[in-house]
């Protein structure tokens, strides 16, 4: 346990001048997702995953999510909702200095979940990775507490803040 948190506070101390130095106030990214999931944290089979991100500096995104899981396909009184709100630490821009259609990143959610295994607050955590096939569509995985894969929607506000004056 030691060595963890000793590890996490010397990447904190890495990433965050990193992090703080990729602000870029011009644009925001909105992404929506949708996936499907296993529910190995809730010991329940199948699942379904719904997500909004913003992405509002290069290393750093904000968002909401829903996962549904359920223990078999009668949608028996065996199921689970997560809702939650998200943040995602995005790991590229902290070692590249180019743009790549790959988006590795560490993510953690914080929630309620309430159906066959209620609790008040549940957190949640992943290691993801998404991947652009073009400027809109990326598909993604993530692997953590749970584990999902699918599809994301993302497009780009341009001047944003000129909007606002």
């Amino acid at each position: 346990m030691k060595k963890i948190l000793i590890f996490l506070v010397l990447f904190v101390l890495y990433a965050s001048p990193r992090l703080m130095a990729q602000i870029s106030p011009r644009m925001l990214e909105h992404s929506y997702s949708f996936g499907v999931s296993s529910g190995q944290k809730y010991n329940s089979g199948y699942g379904f995953r719904a997500s909004y991100d913003l992405r509002v500096f290069d290393g750093i995104s904000f968002g909401f999510m829903g996962n549904f899981f359920f223990e078999d396909v009668s949608y028996s009184d065996q199921r689970d909702l997560f809702l939650g709100a998200r943040t995602n630490i995005h790991l590229m821009p902290l070692f590249t200095v180019y743009q790549s259609d790959y988006d590795f990143y560490l993510g953690g959610a914080l929630g309620t979940t309430t159906g066959h295994h209620s609790e008040d607050l549940t957190a949640e955590g992943w290691l993801g990775l998404r991947y652009s096939m073009n400027e809109n569509w990326s598909v993604y995985t993530e692997i953590g507490t749970t584990f999902s894969i699918g599809l994301v929607y993302r497009f780009r506000q341009k001047d944003w803040l000129k909007r606002l004056q």
